[in-house]
């Protein structure tokens, strides 16, 4: 399975089985975070088999079940474009815990902020939580019924075209694969730009996690141009190489 593939099969999953995780993947896992970290500055940890900082329906709002390994997804306060990185790279762990065979979900809020915070020393921030784990191959009832709840339908990719005709093929291929990008409550405050064959990505609404999507969105988007890397921030030029 390449990430392509992943992009395609990763769903959201709230509810995971107690099957142990097996010792190959955890070192995977942990091989997989050490080298994000050095490529994105990040701090990321990854943490197994501490069920009780997720367990408890107020603690997520029953909206999570059976979570015992998560990602804290964290860095240095003074980062520049700090949550945006966090959404970026993060993405591409997801997807290599998607190529593992496992199940996940971003979490920005919906777990013991006391706990997981403790983790992460007084000059770092922590943004949100990946929820990780062995999952049912069919999401069980109870989780189809929470996602129909928070999530509308995902709107048609050409929902997040503002193009003036210049754009080439390539350019619907990575909106098409930014617009299955997970996004928090589904909102995908973005838009891809296209002006006298010059590409932006603009964002379209300010939400709590809005650059967190937006590093999401355009780890999507170069993945379908992989010979394209855009400029950090909101309004950020695609430069092509």
């Amino acid at each position: 399975m390449n990430t392509v593939d992943a992009v395609h099969l990763r769903r959201s999953r709230r509810t995971y089985l107690a099957t142990p995780l097996s010792e190959e993947n955890k070192r995977t896992i942990i091989e997989q975070v050490e080298l994000h970290n050095r490529q994105s500055g990040l701090l990321v940890q990854a943490v197994f088999d501490r069920p009780e900082w997720f367990g408890g329906f107020w603690k997520t709002y029953g909206l999570l079940s059976g979570v015992r390994h998560f990602l804290v997804m964290a860095g240095k306060s003074t980062e520049p474009d700090l949550e945006e990185r966090v959404g970026y790279y993060g993405e591409s762990l997801v997807l290599e815990l998607t190529k593992l065979g496992l199940g996940t979900c971003w979490v920005g809020g919906s777990f013991d902020k006391k706990k997981v915070g403790a983790l992460t020393k007084a000059d770092e921030t922590l943004v949100a939580v990946v929820a990780f784990g062995p999952v049912e191959e069919s999401p069980a009832w109870r989780e189809s019924v929470v996602r129909g709840a928070l999530f509308r339908k995902k709107p048609d990719a050409a929902r997040f075209i503002d193009s003036d005709g210049s754009h080439e093929a390539w350019f619907e291929d990575g909106v098409a694969l930014a617009s299955i990008a997970p996004s928090a409550m589904h909102l995908q405050p973005f838009v891809f730009q296209c002006r006298e064959g010059v590409v932006r990505i603009r964002q379209t609404g300010h939400t709590p996690f809005a650059n967190v999507d937006l590093g999401i969105a355009k780890f999507h988007f170069e993945l379908a141009v992989p010979n394209g890397r855009f400029d950090r921030g909101d309004n950020a030029l695609l430069r092509l190489s």
